[in-house]
């Protein structure tokens, strides 16, 4: 029972230094996106700048707000103070960031063609891995450890909303590791 029930401060605080850093995040890929595409921004008026980042962009967009706008009230409220293990593993999905970032700084360094790029891809790409699409599986048999049934019976086991989530949850992981695999084979 101690592997539903128990509570770390983190939980909670976490949510409230990432929903500022969502918006903040979306600000700062915008503002990199008008100063490296910046033939492509300049004739527009501010209203069309936006529109036309969204519409290159739709899909981080909708992570930026939607996430947030989904996970906060979850976390904050609707989960009634269960499952802190099972979002504690879910804030490893942030560990590629600085993977991310490096790629992007190095691009901006004129590096893209270096060794060091590529191992920081092929890094990426290997937590990307490990923090966003192996962390289902690991959950799942977490729980099928506590729970004392055999790993494939946990969707049965756990509530259709949790098995939802984890979904929607992976499917733009798998898209974007898809791209970076892609990328890579490049």
């Amino acid at each position: 029972h101690f592997f539903l029930t128990s509570r770390h401060w983190l939980t909670n605080t976490y949510v409230y230094f990432g929903m500022p850093y969502f918006m903040f995040d979306l600000w700062a890929m915008y503002a990199y996106n008008i100063r490296v595409h910046e033939t492509v921004y300049q004739s527009l008026d501010t209203t069309q700048r936006i529109k036309t980042f969204v519409s290159r962009n739709a899909l981080m967009v909708a992570h930026h707000i939607v996430l947030p706008a989904i996970l906060a009230p979850v976390v904050l409220f609707l989960r009634a103070d269960r499952g802190d293990y099972f979002f504690g593993v879910f804030y490893m999905f942030e560990i590629v960031i600085p993977f991310i970032s490096a790629r992007e700084i190095l691009i901006q360094l004129q590096m893209k063609d270096t060794p060091l790029y590529f191992i920081t891809s092929f890094l990426m790409i290997v937590i990307f891995f490990l923090a966003r699409l192996a962390i289902f599986p690991f959950l799942y048999y977490s729980y099928a450890e506590y729970a004392n049934i055999p790993f494939h019976r946990v969707p049965f086991h756990i509530p259709v909303k949790c098995n939802l989530s984890c979904l929607l949850l992976l499917l733009p992981q798998l898209y974007w590791f898809f791209l970076m695999i892609r990328g890579l084979i490049r």
